[in-house]
């Protein structure tokens, strides 16, 4: 197994785990991020991965600021944009880029997948039309969901393992 490999592989039980936790408490800890950023530079550092250039850092660091944003209009929560950054640590930047384009197209399929097990399709479209009207006009900032309706959330853990597990070993890459 090569160094790149044993890289994903520590990425991946880092995700699962963080999955699992998301899953369990709507949340994932802190913790979780913290040893997936140690681990993720410490392997950087021991077995010299070598994702440090510097118009690497650069796109990482524009990503993550889009992300940001995502997480301040409310489109994605806080450990999600950590877990990103987590990713970050583990991947090149063309892989970095796909998880992220990947993410968001595989939690959009769970979202209309959700939509249409509800079949709450009528009120959905509904608000997507307000929200978007409301965006066009400059008359909103961010986009409030009610975070107590448990049918509202979508674990967006499971896009990031998924869009992982899809750029790295099975190679699909949309960039």
């Amino acid at each position: 197994m090569n160094n790149l490999n044993t890289s994903i592989l520590i990425l991946l039980i880092v995700l699962i785990l963080a999955v699992f936790q998301d899953i369990k408490f709507y949340k994932i800890k802190n913790i979780t991020i913290i040893v997936g950023l140690f681990l993720g530079i410490v392997l950087n550092i021991f077995l010299k991965l070598k994702f440090t250039t510097k118009n690497e850092i650069i796109s990482k660091v524009i990503c993550i600021l889009v992300l940001i944003f995502c997480y301040l209009i409310k489109a994605i929560g806080a450990g999600d944009v950590k877990l990103f950054i987590v990713c970050a640590f583990f991947v090149d930047e063309v892989s970095f880029i796909n998880i992220i384009i990947q993410s968001f197209l595989i939690g959009a399929i769970i979202s209309i997948v959700k939509i249409l097990n509800e079949k709450r399709i009528n009120e959905i479209y509904l608000k997507i039309n307000l929200i978007i009207r409301d965006i066009l006009e400059g008359r909103v900032d961010r986009i409030d969901i009610d975070k107590t309706k448990k049918e509202n959330i979508i674990h967006f853990s499971i896009p990031i393992l998924l869009a992982t597990i899809a750029s790295t070993f099975i190679n699909i890459n949309l960039i």
